[in-house]
């Protein structure tokens, strides 16, 4: 997992620079850190990753025509995209650079793409950028004059987190609904900068801004035959499977047998060559209906090594209070270790592991009739009027009446919520709370897009989330290879109803991935389910959740009530099948508030 801590000051103020100073001495101490260290005027930058082979830090040479100092954490790729793929940039120069300085780092958002944070320091002129997909977080806080940005809290023993205030309003919302990304954390003092936004400070003034929108990428439809645009979905995706493939060694596949980890690994069979690349497969110890078969189906297509691995639903939950020491709540506190299974099945520690997550979002495995509203939208009532309409209602299950008792109003309205945001405000309902306003403003206006469009773009904040939060000792990285800038930014520009071609979940996918997995799960129009999985996981779970929450730091706190819990103690199955995934939930945020609760003191 990448890590990393810079500082941004004003070169100019030698107060801020010796409180920088001091901060840099404190983190020198840790052992390892001074050979992976930038240091340069207004800007520091350490690379805290654990697994440190692969170098992180790309300097930037500044050209002799500018001032300031400039440093990219991350990979970093050229814009430009083939099948083939492209090398990561190691340095950052010329023309490049210079464009990076002159825009804050504004820049880095359209001359390339990848998983970074660019960081840019001119006197009192600063600023953080971060990518469109948020693959790697960037928290800030300001301590001193100083400017401090860390993408994991728990590595920064160095930073005074004494100065922080708990944010129980935040905690409050996450109980209600833990999806929620709209920069708060755990902490009042302590911000999260979002994918594709930037932080700029001036003269004592700190704003944040949108500089890479979803909408503005959306608002320009591909103009195209679906054989056409089947193309350039499979180029594009060899193309970015190609460039992350080539940066570890060995790679492992989470390949569950579905459509897209499938088509993963027939893209990296295309891609590697010889590379080893072993496709895991989590066999669920459970009632669940085995996707084993078609996890074996999908390596032997790619002619890859499978091996699976034993999960145990008896697991118990991590002890509470040992959540990491992180700027927030993050539920992969929840996810298993996979060590023991792994060494059990004979299987190395990784380099990376690959995952086919973004599918769903950015193919659309929808069944949505809005469809036929961005057509009419796009192209008016022509000829092929009467075949979408039928796909769309083909799609959804509907009638065709039904959609177009669905979609007409809103062809009239022309605006209004994503149905993402809809399901937020319903959760919400009758709790005074931020959660609307403080939402992006790609979420909350369509800015003209149709409703379908919008509610893909919006469902951008749900798939970023995705992004490991925590080092596990099984595998050095987590990838989401699908989850990168040039595939995201072309399958917005496909119209919604093109992604859904003949009226199928992913079906312009199915077309161009069509050879490279099984043809009986490209064809395959369900999933594999965990349901048995994980109520036997909450059922030996159960009384241990319980018994952390009464009484807890959540009910000390107040933000829970005793009563509260009165309703979720039932072992019933119906149930637990409803308030299961609260109850871990709240879990997990009782996990970290009692470590912080420790940590700080009373």
């Amino acid at each position: 997992m990448r890590s990393f801590f810079a500082m941004l000051w004003n070169s100019d103020d030698p107060d801020a620079a010796e409180a920088a100073r001091r901060i840099r001495s404190r983190l020198l101490v840790e052992p390892g850190h001074e050979a992976s260290c930038l240091d340069a005027p207004g800007l520091f930058l350490a690379d805290l990753s654990i697994d440190q082979a692969t170098a992180s830090i790309v300097p930037v040479e500044c050209p002799q025509s500018h001032s300031g100092s400039a440093a990219i954490f991350g990979t970093f790729f050229k814009p430009a995209l083939s099948g083939a793929g492209m090398a990561r940039i190691t340095t950052l120069d010329g023309l490049d650079a210079a464009r990076m300085l002159d825009s804050g780092g504004r820049s880095l958002l359209t001359d390339g793409w990848g998983s970074y944070v660019g960081l840019v320091a001119s006197g009192a002129n600063m600023s953080i950028t971060c990518d469109p997909t948020s693959s790697l977080p960037c928290y800030y806080t300001q301590q001193d004059g100083v400017t401090l940005a860390f993408s994991h809290l728990e590595r920064c023993p160095f930073i005074d987190t004494r100065q922080f205030t708990l944010n129980l309003g935040f905690l409050a919302r996450l109980l209600a609904y833990d999806r929620l990304q709209t920069g708060e954390t755990g902490f009042n003092e302590v911000r999260e900068l979002l994918g594709g936004e930037g932080l700029f400070l001036t003269a004592g003034t700190c704003v944040t801004e949108q500089v890479w929108d979803p909408r503005t990428i959306a608002e320009r439809p591909l103009r195209a035959r679906p054989e056409e645009a089947a193309e350039m979905l499979r180029q594009t995706a060899q193309g970015v499977v190609a460039s992350w493939s080539r940066l570890f060694d060995p790679v492992h596949v989470d390949l569950s047998g579905g459509f897209d980890s499938s088509a993963l690994c027939g893209l990296l069979a295309r891609v590697n060559g010889s590379q080893a690349t072993i496709a895991v497969h989590q066999c669920l110890q459970s009632g669940d209906p085995p996707e084993a078969g078609y996890a074996r189906e999908a390596a032997a297509h790619a002619d890859m090594p499978y091996k699976g691995i034993q999960l145990d639903p008896a697991r118990p939950v991590p002890p509470a209070g040992s959540h990491p020491l992180s700027a927030r709540p993050h539920r992969q506190f929840i996810g298993m270790d996979l060590s023991g299974p792994r060494a059990a099945a004979d299987l190395p520690i990784a380099d990376a592991t690959f995952t086919g997550q973004g599918g769903d979002h950015l193919f659309l495995a929808d069944k949505s009739p809005l469809g036929f509203c961005d057509f009419l939208t796009l192209e008016g009532i022509n000829a092929r009027t009467g075949e979408e309409l039928l796909n769309a209602a083909r799609l959804s299950g509907r009638s065709a009446w039904s959609v177009l008792a669905t979609c007409l109003p809103r062809l009239v309205a022309r605006s209004g919520q994503s149905d993402l945001a809809r399901a937020i405000a319903a959760r919400r309902a009758g709790s005074p709370d931020r959660s609307m306003t403080d939402l992006p403003s790609w979420m909350q206006d369509p800015a003209g897009l149709p409703p379908a469009k919008f509610n893909q773009a919006c469902n951008l904040m749900h798939m970023v989330q995705v992004r490991e939060q925590f080092d596990r000792p099984w595998t050095h990285n987590v990838v989401h290879p699908f989850i990168s800038q040039p595939l995201v930014s072309l399958c917005l520009q496909i119209p919604a109803y093109m992604l859904t071609l003949g009226g199928e979940n992913r079906g312009l996918a199915r077309m161009a991935f069509k050879g490279l997995l099984p043809e009986r799960i490209r064809r395959r129009m369900t999933k594999g389910t965990s349901t048995g999985y994980f109520m036997d996981y909450l059922l030996a779970n159960h009384d241990t959740v319980i018994g952390a929450l009464r009484g807890g730091a959540l009910e000390k706190a107040g933000l829970i009530h005793p009563s509260d819990l009165d309703t979720l103690v039932s072992k019933d199955l119906y149930k637990l099948a409803h308030t299961g995934r609260r109850l871990l939930v709240w879990y997990t945020i009782e996990a970290w508030l009692r470590a912080w609760n420790q940590h700080l003191g009373p």
